[in-house]
């Protein structure tokens, strides 16, 4: 009964503080070092969550240069901070909106392929997730407005398969409608506008969707 103490005469358990005692001292080379092991990984640990902090904040801070050098219109400038993100922050949420930067500086220089290839970028990324939906969207839109018109119809599609929810939804619906009638897919078209009609009732989409589908009457 290694574990009852005699106390006046009488025998009673070793109580939980006892116990332990007479461990520590049967183990001392153990404790110690288990002790050691862990102090080490609490400094560790601290270390590395003020580190991951400090690159966090650095990560942002160049990220808010990016936008006001392309504010301002240093989009070489702009560009070499969007780099950096990527090269040496990539691991941050930093980086997903450094892609989506980078796709819309691309956007309105026009080089839309390009655009459409960043957006991909911080879709694929996905950190955070709430940026994948707008990527996707804008890809659709750099292929629209490059008149890749069969990619910009698969990819608001995709867009809407994965987030038929979104508040983009009912504009990429609208975009896919405008697109059928430019290619003069008449039938198309209408469907789609009928479809944000049902969909989205009492918004200004319906409405302009319900005024396309009475021009489509009065042609017909």
């Amino acid at each position: 009964m290694s574990n009852d103490w005699i106390e006046s005469g009488a025998v009673r358990k070793a109580s939980k503080s006892e116990i332990a005692l007479k461990w520590i001292k049967e183990n001392r080379e153990t404790f110690v070092g288990s002790f050691v092991i862990l102090i080490a990984a609490i400094i560790l640990g601290s270390f590395f969550a003020l580190r991951y902090s400090q690159i966090k904040k650095a990560a942002w801070k160049e990220l808010f240069m990016a936008k006001q050098q392309a504010k301002m219109g240093k989009i070489d400038l702009a560009n070499q901070s969007l780099a950096k993100i990527e090269t040496g922050f990539s691991n941050t949420t930093a980086a997903g909106y450094a892609f989506l930067l980078k796709g819309d500086i691309l956007f309105t220089q026009q080089k839309y392929e390009d655009a459409a290839a960043a957006y991909q970028k911080a879709s694929d990324f996905a950190k955070p997730e709430t940026i994948v939906p707008v990527a996707l969207s804008n890809i659709g839109k750099s292929q629209e407005a490059g008149k890749d018109f069969d990619k910009a119809i698969a990819s608001y599609k995709s867009f809407l398969e994965r987030y038929p929810e979104h508040f983009l939804a009912p504009e990429a619906h609208f975009s896919i409608a405008t697109i059928y009638e430019m290619q003069d897919k008449k039938d198309e078209a209408k469907s789609a506008y009928e479809k944000i009609a049902i969909l989205y009732p009492q918004t200004l989409w319906s409405e302009s969707a319900k005024t396309k589908l009475g021009i489509d009457k009065n042609k017909s």
